[in-house]
């Protein structure tokens, strides 16, 4: 049986290593094709292997060294060398060639290599000389065997900022130029500054080899041999029968051959239940390694770096400059360093223009969220759904006894027996394919009952657990009927949710939608019903949201279908409620604020279809009421859509004076640094002002007549500074469309020189207009 080194390759014999490699073979062949042209007398041309930590770049290389030794014209040309991947004390170009010839001594398995090491490190004290002296020794290796040197550095970008010196980077670049016997092939994790950069000593000295994530066909290999490797024949038949959920295990990895590996032995785990302590381990066996990695960042990259990887989806640069509380300039130059150094990678999702960004080695996004989740209960939800999103219902039904088997031997604190037992009862209880839903609910409750006692909380949970998932079993199923057709029957089903529960809104608004098709569809009322009085028949106990949101919902339906008399009809029973005895304190919720704004716009715009002006300018007092001035931006959105609807209302009616009170009111609610959206409505109410100055000079005779014009000029002065160059042209064309109307009423009435002041507005916010 080949045996498993997921960190350490290089422990495996050739043979082993060989079964293992199931991957990379047209690097392979690229890479030995290279070697195998290299001119017996000129410099060589050097490799460098680029990847994440676990893309298979020690596995590559090493299987080039044993590639080269099992073929008999290359390995009677070639030497192979390598390293071990920990060269930490390499701090110049001597120590480079020292530990060169001490790795040869054990790849030949000749000490004599290792002790003229020895003896240039007691005698040469000089590190120029060192380096000479060392060089000259491996070149010896030529002389005396005929065999020129494949060196196999790991960690090569490491081994170069542990050397800091310019001038022994150019050292080695003269070194391999001028020799012909030596031929260097390194490894790293990303495209480094030493080879990166135009000015550097190594620039475009390596022929590089970026090892992407493998693919499909090589993931399912590779799992394939883990499952042999592991003596389990039956895996690679519920691979074959699984070919999607190893699909995710390949993305959710990012085609990461190590990550796979471990994947791969999570899922080989889970049926027995080790699936969280696997994970745990292999969370805790990659921390020194996370640790340095981020370690190694600049202050601000690390923190940019933290931000994204606390996120699972990949990110766009705003939402990580929101994240982090830096500008978007200083996230764009930290991302930009991050993805050069391999940390992060860029995303193009299909359908965007901008660019989103994610964590490159996927397994510091599991790593991160899982080790920085301090509350146990939270810790426990992000690694179910973690292996629920993996490895999906097969394995994890299969954890769901091995949970009970572990409250009722293990011997973890009670509390958290307590919270892997009411996580693990939200995957059961959702579950609609597992038979043995119930009996798992009552051994549950048994196993609490010995363990912890018949007083446990989690008793109590896990009952409340399951009987929401059976109201929402009863929603999914009135929801299916609403799809149906059969209204009546989705309303019996979720009044059966109402009556159980007097608080769920998601029943209510599904017994009004079902109500209101039944209404559309047949013309004839739900008798079963009286919609909004099921929900409130008790002021007093029923919260407010019970009134409003729902009330809310059928105005906004039967506007839709410009059913203006129920919207009127629901809007009286809704205003009923509210002012005859829900005490309602608005500030308590800004959503419940917004929601009772929105229905009384409603309320109001239905009435004016009506005809009914008196209800109408009702309705929008009430908005203006309910929303506060430094509110939230859809309420003070509604706000200014009730004022300049309730500005027409009043200009249809000429009444100037009430229709300026109220257009000035707008500048309460959008002010000019305000979103476009919401200064489009300040721009709409500013030119409905100037209108109503207009048309009220017009009407007046009166010795004022002139200064209500030039009253007029301030109002178009004042509404340039809701637009600027910087907006859209959609809402700049908008804005000067508006504005060059309001010159042409003034041409009409005479005033050329307010006509003039309003068209200079707009060709001053769009001079293309």
């Amino acid at each position: 049986m080949t045996r498993r080194r997921i960190y350490n390759p290089a422990q495996l014999a050739p043979d082993e290593l060989e079964a293992s490699f199931v991957a990379r073979h047209f690097e392979l062949g690229e890479m030995l094709h290279i070697v195998r042209e290299q001119p017996p007398d000129r410099p060589c041309q050097h490799l460098l292997l680029i990847g994440p930590r676990g893309m298979g770049k020690t596995t590559l290389g090493l299987r080039l060294l044993h590639k080269i030794e099992a073929d008999p014209e290359l390995s009677a040309k070639w030497q192979p060398v390598p390293f071990h991947e920990e060269s930490y004390g390499i701090s110049d170009i001597g120590d480079l060639w020292l530990t060169a010839l001490r790795h040869l001594a054990h790849a030949v398995r000749d000490p004599k290599w290792a002790d003229i090491a020895d003896a240039i490190s007691r005698g040469a004290t000089d590190a120029d000389r060192r380096a000479a002296y060392a060089l000259d020794s491996l070149l010896d290796f030529r002389a005396e065997t005929g065999k020129r040197l494949l060196l196999f550095v790991e960690n090569l970008d490491m081994i170069i900022a542990q050397i800091r010196d310019e001038r022994a980077n150019h050292a080695l670049r003269a070194a391999l130029m001028t020799c012909p016997n030596i031929l260097l092939m390194g490894s790293a994790c990303a495209v480094f500054p030493a080879i990166r950069n135009y000015d550097e000593a190594l620039y475009e000295f390596f022929r590089l080899f970026i090892l992407e994530g493998i693919d499909r066909n090589e993931s399912r290999k590779i799992l394939e041999t883990v499952a042999t490797a592991e003596n389990r024949p039956d895996i690679p038949e519920t691979l074959k029968a699984d070919s999607a959920r190893l699909e995710i295990i390949r993305r959710l990895t990012g085609g990461n051959p190590r990550l796979i590996v471990l994947a791969c032995h999570l899922l080989v785990d889970s049926p027995a239940g080790e699936a969280f302590q696997t994970l745990e381990r292999l969370i805790d066996e990659q921390t020194p390694y996370f640790k340095a990695l981020v370690e190694q960042l600049p202050p601000q990259a690390r923190k940019v770096f933290h931000c994204l990887a606390a996120e699972w989806a990949p990110m766009r640069a705003r939402e990580i400059a929101r994240a982090a509380h830096l500008s978007s300039s200083h996230v764009s130059a930290q991302l930009k360093l991050l993805v050069e150094r391999g940390y992060a990678r860029e995303i193009d999702v299909p359908g965007e223009k901008r660019t989103r960004y994610d964590v490159a080695d996927r397994f510091y996004n599991i790593y991160h969220v899982l080790r920085f989740t301090r509350a146990n209960r939270e810790r426990l939800e992000r690694l179910v759904s973690f292996l629920h999103n993996l490895f999906g219902l097969p394995a994890m039904r299969a954890t769901y006894a091995a949970t009970l088997q572990t409250l009722r031997s293990s011997d973890s604190p009670n509390s958290e027996l307590s919270d892997l037992i009411a996580v693990m009862a939200r995957y059961v209880a959702r579950d609609a394919g597992y038979a043995g839903k119930d009996d798992w609910r009552l051994s549950a409750r048994d196993a609490l009952k010995e363990r912890i006692g018949p007083g446990a909380s989690a008793i109590g949970e896990v009952q409340e657990i399951f009987d929401k998932q059976r109201l929402s079993d009863i929603a999914t199923e009135a929801e299916n009927l609403c799809e149906s057709g059969d209204y009546i029957g989705a309303a019996k089903l979720y009044s059966r949710i109402v009556e159980e529960e007097r608080g769920n809104i998601s029943a209510l608004l599904g017994i009004i939608t079902a109500g209101i098709r039944h209404e559309i569809t047949s013309e004839k009322p739900l008798a079963i019903v009286n919609l909004l009085d099921l929900a409130i028949s008790d002021t007093v106990s029923i919260p407010p949201s019970l009134i409003v949101y729902p009330a809310f919902f059928a105005m906004d339906t039967y506007i839709s279908h410009e059913q203006f008399g129920k919207v009127v009809s629901v809007y009286k029973r809704f205003t009923k409620y509210i002012g005859g005895g829900a005490e309602i304190d608005w500030d308590d919720s800004v959503a419940l604020r917004e929601m009772a704004a929105a229905a009384h716009l409603l309320g109001g715009n239905a009435f004016i279809s009506l005809k009914e002006n008196s209800g109408a300018i009702s309705c929008y007092e009430r908005v203006l009421d309910t929303v506060h001035s430094d509110g939230s931006a859809s309420e003070r959105a509604t706000a200014a859509d009730a004022c300049n609807k309730w500005d027409e209302l009043l200009l249809n009616l000429d009444k100037y004076d009430d229709a300026i009170a109220v257009s000035k009111r707008v500048a309460e609610y959008i002010a000019p640094d305000d979103s476009p959206d919401m200064r489009r409505r300040a721009i709409l109410s500013f030119c409905l002002m100037g209108r109503a100055f207009g048309e009220r000079s017009i009407a007046e005779t009166s010795r004022n007549y002139n200064v209500k014009f030039h009253e007029s000029t301030s109002v178009l002065l004042d509404l340039t500074k809701y637009i600027s160059r910087g907006d859209s042209e959609k809402l700049r064309r908008t804005t000067a469309s508006l504005l060059s109307l309001t010159g042409k009423m003034y041409a009409a009435w005479g005033r050329y020189r307010l006509a003039e002041t309003a068209c200079k507005a707009a060709i001053c916010i769009e001079p293309t207009f």
